[in-house]
Parts: structure tokens; sequence; C-alpha cells
């Protein structure tokens, strides 16, 4: 049981690990995060640039909460609400021919 919950640990901070290394690559390059966004059509160019600082800052808490493992369940139910949200978003892009850079790394990949 014990290494079960070493286990649980240590997925919850990697998995916080990979969401902070997304915010912070997605801030150093949040133009081209903006206007992929934007590139979709689905929000004016005004609302787009706050959805994503707003996906931005996001994952920044996710990140944080899941590393200093604090509210467990309403960050690990958000945790994976967004990473649905993502799997969607993009099954929608690939749907649709959008076979670019997704910026979901800034520009690291």
């Amino acid at each position: 049981m014990k290494s079960l919950r070493i286990t649980a640990s240590v997925l919850k901070i990697l998995a916080g690990i990979v969401f902070l290394i997304s915010a912070v690559a997605k801030y150093i390059t949040i133009d081209a995060f903006e206007m992929y966004v934007y590139s979709f059509g689905l929000f004016p160019l005004k609302v787009s640039f706050y959805v994503a600082r707003l996906v931005l800052v996001c994952e920044l808490i996710l990140g944080a909460a899941l590393i200093s493992h604090r509210h467990h369940r309403f960050t690990l139910l958000m945790s994976l609400l967004f990473l649905l949200c993502f799997v969607v978003f993009l099954t929608y892009a690939h749907l649709v021919g959008r076979t670019d850079n997704c910026h979901c790394f800034g520009d690291l990949i």
C-alpha cells in the first residue's frame, strides 16, 4: 500500500512539472499561442488573447497544486478535465486538417 501511495505522489509531481513546463514555454512564446487560438476563429482577437492567458494561468495553478499536494480531489478533477479539453481540442484540430504546431509546449516541441 505504501509503495502505491509513493507511486501516486511521484506521478502527481511529474504531471505538475509537465503543466509548469508547458505554462512557462507558452509564456515565453505567448504571441504565437495567442495567434494559434485566434486562428481557429472561435473567438474574436481580443477574447483569444484572454483565453490564451487563462489557459496559461490554469496550467500554472494546476501544476503548482499538483506538486504541493493541495486540494487533492479538486486538483485531480480539474487536471483530468483540463487534459480532456486538450485532447478534444487537438482531436478537433487534427480532424479539420490543422497539423501545424499547436504551441502546447511553446516552441520547445
